[in-house]
């Protein structure tokens, strides 16, 4: 069976440092992969109220420099509020760390 989680890239703890950390310490498990989602709407009764609420792209840049083989992936990325040349852009930022394999 393989196992992945979710990051923390939301609420009042959320920091670069602690999606770092997270995902470091899930390779070091042997986890398989690392998601984030993104949410343009959410409901304040179920959500943390904060208003940081880290972009998942960038997320998982942070992610993935500070490892070398967890997969990564996003389980909601809203691609309509996004322009396509920033969004290739960015996503071409999560593939130039170095890997194992």
């Amino acid at each position: 069976m393989k196992y992945g989680i979710h990051l923390p890239h939301a609420g009042e703890q959320a920091t670069p440092a602690l999606i770092r950390r997270h995902a470091e310490r899930a390779e070091d498990l042997g986890i398989e992969d690392v998601w984030v989602s993104e949410h343009i709407i959410v409901p304040r009764d179920k959500f943390p109220r904060s208003p940081l609420f880290f972009d998942p792209v960038l997320s998982l840049t942070w992610a993935a420099a500070a490892t070398k083989r967890i997969k990564l992936g996003t389980s909601v990325l809203v691609l309509p509020m996004r322009h396509p040349c920033r969004w290739q852009r960015s996503l071409q930022r999560c593939t130039i760390f170095p890997t194992d394999g």
